[in-house]
């Protein structure tokens, strides 16, 4: 059985209120995550507070040595409606990723990598690799990413009153792996280990 590198609240349908502490601030609601590492019944999505999270039994892959070389990929679309109220906007964006794996020093390399946007507004992308020369054996690794987000969508687009109150957060995580000799081998949370992806949104109002 794999572990499962996340939190206890499962949330479906509707995912929940994001609260910013004076009141409602975000509804969430979810679509059909779509890709080759992906559907409908491997994935999970979780909300706590102003983090959404999905949780990827599938998006692994695994290149094992005695093999002749290659490569795998795997990917994963997923996209979540957002209802932000008015009178706040996104000053900050964080991305985590949680993976294991294991690889071989030499002969072999490896990148877990997500494009995300919001209402529209594209960030920067967030790659993590695992290069050839570099030996790996992590059950379990937490990267994050920190976006000033109000330099990408400045706080007058959010504090408009006539802006449109629905929008998207999307993003495309990608898994892949190369073996490049016979003998090396990689492995990306396959087997036993999830991907997790985190998206933390961090809202101020407007008035501040």
């Amino acid at each position: 059985m794999k572990k499962l590198i996340c939190g206890s609240m499962l949330v479906g349908g509707l995912l929940a209120l994001s609260q910013l502490g004076y009141g409602q601030t975000v509804k969430w609601t979810p679509t059909t995550p779509a890709g080759s590492g992906c559907n409908a019944s491997d994935t999970q999505v979780f909300v706590f507070g102003d983090t959404v999270s999905w949780v990827f039994n599938n998006l692994g892959v695994d290149l094992t040595a005695g093999f002749p070389p290659g490569s795998a990929n795997k990917y994963c679309a997923i996209r979540a409606g957002a209802e932000v109220a008015q009178g706040i906007y996104l000053a900050e964006l964080k991305q985590t990723l949680t993976f294991g794996g294991i690889k071989s020093k030499d002969g072999s390399r490896g990148a877990i990598s997500t494009n995300s946007s919001f209402f529209g507004y594209t960030v920067s992308p967030f790659q993590i690799t695992l290069p050839e020369g570099m030996d790996f054996n992590q059950p379990f690794v937490t990267r994050d990413r920190i976006d000033n987000f109000a330099v990408i969508a400045p706080p007058q687009y959010w504090c408009n009153p006539n802006r449109n109150p629905k929008g998207l957060f999307t993003s495309r995580i990608a898994v892949n792996g190369q073996v490049t000799r016979p003998g090396a081998s990689i492995s990306i949370s396959a087997q036993q280990f999830d991907v997790k992806f985190e998206a933390t949104f961090g809202w101020k109002p407007c008035n501040v």
